[in-house]
């Protein structure tokens, strides 16, 4: 995982990286272990009891976002442009629809819980303040927040979007990408011993080749396009700032334009694969190459079709395409919390047993509680990630990351952030998925909640 670099100019760029962040804390008796299809109760925006939904941003408003920041340099000194940004990402960028054709799964909410939860007491920097009070004060960075335990919502909240906005989810992103990855290898489709370039002819002969899936999915390619580099994020000349620049997310900069495709086929490889975890974006991009070019359909398609209808997803999500039609594969889905929170809950116990053919295989649930330590503890992060771990109680460090998931602990959870503070946790033996949706304050610090993710497992009894 990576951090937010500090930039010398007042107005950073937004772009793709790794922030940790996962959420809150909880303590409820469980409820039968399945997400139970039912209308959703009363109140605001979507059924969230007491909330109503925000008002629409003024005309002279909205003109002013799209006057004084795009979509690939957005100011993070001003939160409420970069959130516009969040929930209104189509209106910046181009984007592909993920389409919601399938009857819907609506969850249930466990009434007593919620108000139990709400007083949980989560840690925050000079002591502690409950869930509720924390999401809500001003500054706390947090957009929406909602839980899930043995199926049921414990606790949902939507204090600065509405109910019914889609969220930019950023580096999640790469964690549907995984999952689609792990379908074509249960089908039996491709193995993650073989070399991608077995798969993606376009990537013989160059820095990709003989690189075995299984090291992309582990982010230890060894390629040379590492976002902890220097000037990754700010040099033109970088290997990694070229990528994003051919998405769109980071200014061109005098560059020639270029298909995402022909920029990362051409990358060369740094060190041997298989050696250290190097977090980049670029290995969820190779490996969304690879499901586009044997399904023979545009990654949103195949969201639409192999995760977002099977977990009956409520709306139709976004995914950012590239000027080349390239796609934003490592953190350009946009979604509701709910369907984002439902494609949590198909790691579950609850979930698996139920379903008559589940999202998630028992293989695939297994690959990800096996990874390899060893690269986790060569690994090589930002000065920002590295403290964060260090200041995390040596009981709840994960012992490594495995299929585009951040952080695995050895009890079976795992966890996957994105920039600016969104996050998705599970904890598949208890039951337990927690999605938040954040947006950067102005000092460009993110939410608390991922430093009280496991905090919150532990108050499930995970």
């Amino acid at each position: 995982m990576t951090d937010a670099p500090s930039r010398p100019d007042a107005r950073p760029f937004v772009s793709r990286r790794t922030v940790a962040g996962a959420a809150l804390m909880s303590a409820v008796a469980a409820g039968p272990a399945r997400a139970e299809l039912s209308a959703c109760p009363g109140g605001g925006a979507l059924g969230v009891p007491g909330e109503n939904p925000l008002p629409p941003t003024p005309i002279d408003t909205v003109l002013r976002y799209h006057r004084d920041g795009s979509f690939d340099t957005v100011s993070t000194t001003d939160p409420d442009r970069l959130r516009y940004l969040f929930t209104h990402a189509t209106e910046f960028a181009p984007h592909a629809r993920i389409f919601s054709d399938g009857p819907p799964t609506r969850l249930r909410r466990d009434g007593q819980a919620v108000a139990t939860a709400s007083r949980i007491p989560i840690p925050v920097p000079g002591g502690t303040v409950d869930l509720h009070s924390y999401v809500h004060q001003p500054d706390s960075g947090v957009d929406a927040l909602i839980v899930l335990k043995a199926g049921r919502i414990v606790y949902e909240s939507y204090p600065r979007m509405r109910a019914d906005d889609r969220h930019m989810l950023w580096s999640v992103t790469k964690v549907f990408v995984s999952t689609l990855v792990a379908q074509l290898v249960d089908a039996g489709r491709v193995d993650p011993a073989r070399a991608i370039d077995a798969y993606v002819p376009a990537l013989r002969g160059g820095g990709w080749s003989g690189v075995a899936l299984r090291d992309i999915l582990d982010m230890a390619s060894g390629i040379e396009a590492r976002e902890h580099d220097p000037g990754a994020l700010e040099d033109p000349r970088a290997p990694y700032y070229r990528y994003e620049a051919s998405l769109g997310t980071l200014p061109a900069a005098g560059l020639a334009p270029r298909s995402t495709y022909d920029v990362v086929a051409a990358y060369a490889r740094a060190r041997a694969p298989g050696e250290v975890y190097e977090y980049s974006s670029v290995n969820t991009f190779a490996l969304a190459w690879m499901v586009e070019q044997l399904l023979g359909l545009p990654l949103g398609a195949v969201i639409a079709r192999d995760i977002w209808r099977p977990i009956g997803a409520a709306a139709e999500g976004a995914l950012l395409v590239s000027p080349y039609g390239a796609p934003g594969a490592d953190g350009g889905l946009s979604a509701r919390l709910r369907d984002v929170a439902l494609f949590g809950l198909q790691f579950t116990a609850g979930q698996r047993r139920l379903a008559a053919r589940p999202l998630i295989s028992d293989r695939h649930l297994a690959a990800i509680r096996a990874g390899r330590p060893a690269l986790y503890q060569a690994r090589r992060l930002s000065a920002g990630a590295r403290s964060r771990i260090a200041a995390t109680p040596a009981a709840d460090r994960p012992a490594f990351n495995a299929w585009q998931w951040d952080e695995v602990w050895a009890d079976g959870a795992f966890y996957k952030g994105g920039w600016g503070g969104q996050g998705l946790y599970v904890a598949p033996d208890r039951d337990l998925v927690i999605a938040f949706f954040g947006t950067p304050r102005a000092d460009g610090s993110i939410n608390q909640l991922e430093y009280a993710k496991r905090a919150v497992a532990h108050a499930f009894g995970a």
